[in-house]
């Protein structure tokens, strides 16, 4: 991106030793946990182990999104879809996210059929996760940055262990903005750049783009075209039942306190209050389109704005902002 690395007043982030790497060897992300000693540092060449050696499962289904552009939720409608039916699950799609867990792990909690989902952009996957069909999921960057600062500092108490989060959690919006906007060391790698690359491949035959506001504003419509897509062949009574299911606030009701993480969660991500899956009362807040403009100063528009000016792809993505 033209403007990284222009802001002098951008927050410095704590470095990972351990990361996944493009093809070409020009875009890093660090995982999930910023913790370099040897646990981490085991599971991470577990998970990368695991991802190189996984054989494809028919009838499972591959989901890239990155942070808080609509994951869990786009997760639970394609569920429904290959599960066909309407019902919540019950396990968390924390436990099928292969660059977190690793795939043996999965295979054991939450066999075929099921949602594979990723952060990464698929440059950082496997070939043999590339060529599968793969649901993209985006979303306006200034509410993805807004729900990805609230998401940060409510895990800050629950992840005790990670640096990364303790720096983030104790940042200030507009601090945050600045490392959103510029920083190459966040968790899972910048906004702008995973969007840059997945832009240019968005007319693959295997790959849709979902925006996680058409979903929000005509899930009937939008959930149809990723049942054709996928090939699930879904009746319409079927896909209204998953559009009425899949309103933020009946999807949010239906999860929080009743998804289990499968000992996953608490094997990767600690726990708290003795809960299964404490992540879900996190990432689970509002769902709204438009939420930043309760949240932007008027300088931090001022700033993000000038963000979007430089950004070229930007201007022929049809972002809807409210």
């Amino acid at each position: 991106m033209l403007w990284q690395g222009e802001s002098m007043d951008c927050p410095k982030l704590p470095k990972s030793k351990h990361w996944f790497i493009s093809d070409d060897g020009s875009f890093k992300v660090a995982p999930l946990l910023i913790e370099d000693d040897e646990s981490n540092k085991k599971q991470f060449e577990k998970v990368k182990k695991c991802l190189e050696e996984y054989k494809w499962k028919e009838g499972d289904a591959m989901l890239t999104v990155h942070c808080k552009n609509g994951t869990h939720y786009m997760w639970e409608v394609i569920s429904m879809l290959i599960r066909s039916s309407a019902d919540y699950l019950t396990l968390s799609k924390n436990v099928c996210q292969v660059d977190f867990c690793p795939m043996s792990e999965i295979d054991t909690v939450f066999p075929s059929p099921r949602v594979l989902n990723t952060h990464l952009r698929i440059d950082l996957l496997p070939e043999e996760f590339r060529k599968q069909k793969i649901v993209w999921g985006l979303r306006n960057p200034k509410d993805a940055a807004t729900s990805f600062y609230h998401q940060i500092i409510r895990m800050g108490p629950i992840a005790p262990n990670s640096e990364m989060f303790q720096v983030l959690s104790k940042m200030t919006f507009s601090e945050f903005l600045s490392v959103f906007l510029f920083s190459k060391d966040i968790i899972f790698g910048n906004y702008f750049d995973y969007v840059d690359y997945m832009w240019k491949q968005k007319d693959q035959p295997n790959i849709l783009l979902v925006f996680y506001e058409d979903l929000k504003r005509k899930p009937e419509e939008t959930i149809k075209q990723i049942d054709e897509f996928l090939g699930t062949h879904r009746s319409l009574e079927l896909i209204k039942q998953i559009a009425e299911a899949s309103d933020f606030q009946s999807m949010k009701s239906g999860k929080v306190g009743s998804s289990k993480a499968g000992g996953i969660i608490e094997k990767y991500g600690g726990n708290v209050g003795g809960q299964d899956n404490p992540l879900d009362d996190i990432i689970y807040r509002r769902g709204e389109i438009g939420d930043w403009k309760k949240q932007f100063t008027v300088e931090d528009n001022e700033l993000f704005n000038s963000v979007l000016e430089k950004w070229a792809i930007g201007k022929e993505i049809p972002f809807t902002y409210a």
